[in-house]
């Protein structure tokens, strides 16, 4: 909602003749998963005819405070160019960061890069600056969409999407992808018109059809329900037709936290099982994740080669940031899915690189990033593991 009215409200400020530049500023430039204020920088010397542009507001000295919209929207206004960027570093946040960066913006500058230069600290890029980023100052993140290769972990009419498997191909297409991983839901996952196995093997044909023909490459994933033993709702022997398999809980929330850590891990330790989605159950807003140790399961992330997932719903954005510099520090393997139900959902994968970035994700690091022969040797890592092993 705050992306859809930070767009509108930037048509309105881009149809005045009174301001010469605008930027998003705030949360919503930090990509914060919940937005409680949009902030903008505005230059002008108009202040009073931009605050006619819009209604129920509040003018103090170079803030206009706009009350007519679901969420508070501050606008900045600047009168002079040598205080912009000043005003847009200070907006931007986040406080602790600004705080405890001890970097200095008084002075004129051009861009924010001569602001950090200047007191001799190391650029940061919005998105990263919190209070979090001084545990270990990690390199800024370098993810961005252009470096996407591969869509992973969506939905279609097999199970409970709204567009069939060859409407997503080509949506995929369209947008650059070069290949996806079709993970409609399993058998457990009844009320999502979940897979049971001879429908596997159905789509699995409707899979080979569609790669004989022209498009890119279809791979055959699942998104195989945890269930409360930690079991995936598959048997192994079963599990070995799919081509990447997806783990996540749809039920039994309420666990504790030792039987939930346990049940997650088990799910983690099964040999087929290439990705852990959602890994906290979060809606945000709306539900609590489960309980558990979010440390250990990266700990069993890493141990298994099993990739976690950032799921890039706008209500989920699983897993949270802040334990995105843990699993950075033991070298887990990070996808960016849209969990797309739709044509339209896959452009929810930009809110899940925000987040990414927010934790200092590198693309290196990214399956998603992965070029295709890449992702195939990612998806094979076990069973050439286990080959090496006898």
């Amino acid at each position: 909602r705050a992306t859809r009215l930070a767009s509108e409200i930037g048509d309105i400020l881009e149809s005045s003749p009174d301001i010469k530049e605008y930027k998003i500023s705030g949360e919503l430039r930090r990509s914060m998963e919940v937005i409680a204020s949009l902030d903008f920088v505005v230059l002008s010397e108009n202040i009073e005819n931009i605050a006619s542009m819009f209604d129920s507001t509040e003018v103090k000295e170079n803030l206009i405070r706009i009350k007519s919209y679901t969420i508070p929207v501050n606008l900045h206004v600047i009168s002079t160019v040598k205080d912009f960027i000043r005003i847009l570093f200070e907006t931007t946040g986040s406080g602790d960061f600004v705080k405890n960066s001890e970097i200095s913006s008084d002075g004129e500058f051009e861009t924010e890069e001569q602001i950090f230069e200047k007191s001799g600290f190391p650029y940061v890029i919005p998105e990263m600056r919190e209070e979090h980023y001084f545990e270990n100052k990690p390199s800024n993140s370098d993810l961005e969409f252009s470096k996407f290769k591969g869509l992973l972990h969506f939905h279609t009419q097999w199970s409970d999407g709204l567009n069939s498997l060859e409407e997503m191909r080509k949506a995929a297409a369209e947008r650059g992808f070069e290949y996806v991983a079709v993970c409609d839901h399993s058998k457990s996952a009844f009320y999502a018109n979940g897979l049971k196995e001879d429908r596997v093997l159905e789509q699995k044909e409707e899979i080979s059809k569609a790669n004989s023909i022209d498009g890119i490459k279809v791979f055959q994933g699942i998104e195989s329900d945890i269930v409360a033993s930690g079991d995936l709702d598959y048997p192994e022997d079963f599990l070995s037709n799919f081509d990447f398999v997806v783990a996540s809980i749809h039920s039994n929330f309420n666990m504790s936290e030792d039987e939930m850590t346990a049940r997650i891990i088990k799910a983690v330790d099964n040999p087929y099982t290439d990705l852990l989605a959602h890994p906290t159950g979060r809606l945000l807003l709306s539900r609590k994740g489960y309980k558990l140790n979010i440390k250990k399961i990266i700990d069993a992330c890493a141990a298994n080669d099993v990739a976690i997932e950032i799921n890039a719903n706008a209500h989920r954005l699983d897993l949270d940031w802040r334990n995105l510099y843990y699993a950075n520090e033991k070298g887990v393997k990070i996808s960016i899915n849209p969990d797309a139900h739709s044509v339209e959902g896959i452009g929810d994968t930009k809110y899940g690189i925000g987040i990414a970035r927010k934790g200092g994700v590198q693309a290196k690091d990214v399956i998603n990033c992965f070029s295709e022969n890449e992702f195939i040797k990612f998806i094979n890592r076990k069973v050439e593991k286990y080959k090496s092993q006898g």
